[in-house]
Order: C-alpha cells, then structure tokens, then sequence
C-alpha cells in the first residue's frame, strides 16, 4: 500500500478513536427520569391486557401495511387512542424509531 494512502488511513482511524472515546466519556444531555424516557408516562393499559406478538417496522416494506397489521393485532382497542398509542412504539425500530420518539406528543393532543 501506498504510504500517502496508509498515512490517510491512519488519519482516518485516529480520528475515529477520538470519537468514540469522547462519546464514551460524555456525560448524557438527556433527561434520564422514566417521566421524561416514557413517550406516554400517563397512559395506562386496561387490567389485564396481555401484550401481543407485535411484528417491527424497521423501514423497510410498505408502512401501511404494517399500520394495518398493527391494528389488526389490537382488535377491541380501536375505541381506546392512548394505549394504541403506547403499543405503537413498540411495533418500531431504527430510522422510523429515531422518527417517531422525536415528535412533539403534546402538539398531538392539541
């Protein structure tokens, strides 16, 4: 290998290292109470409401029909927004994930 191109590597390594080691040795910015880590700390799920086999959405496929199979799966709560609510996030992975626990929720309920 070329030597300008195996300095770049390294350039590119140590540069590398300096992240992480900064991200390992950051202290969280975020507000870590379960208060502020719940999306919906208030909503309750109805007694003894046992939790379905939920299929992710990563992204990937067609989200309607994922919204479909969601509901289909909580058949009986349809009447019920805030524990759809809460389930739904649960039905989430990577990039529609990161999405959805950006929202603004109390601009929802306005």
């Amino acid at each position: 290998m070329e030597k300008s191109k195996l300095d770049a590597l390294q350039q590119k390594i140590h540069y590398l290292e300096e992240k992480v080691n900064v991200t390992l040795n950051s202290k969280p910015t975020h507000d870590m109470r379960y208060e502020k880590l719940c999306l919906h700390p208030r909503i309750e799920l109805p007694s003894g409401f046992k939790i379905l086999k939920i299929i992710m959405f990563d992204g990937h496929g067609d989200p309607i029909a994922h919204l479909k199979d969601f509901c289909s799966r909580l058949v009986g709560l349809e009447n019920n927004k805030p524990p759809l609510m809460r389930l739904f996030i649960q039905s989430l992975s990577g990039i529609p994930f990161t999405l959805y626990i950006k929202q603004d929720f109390d601009k929802w309920l306005a």
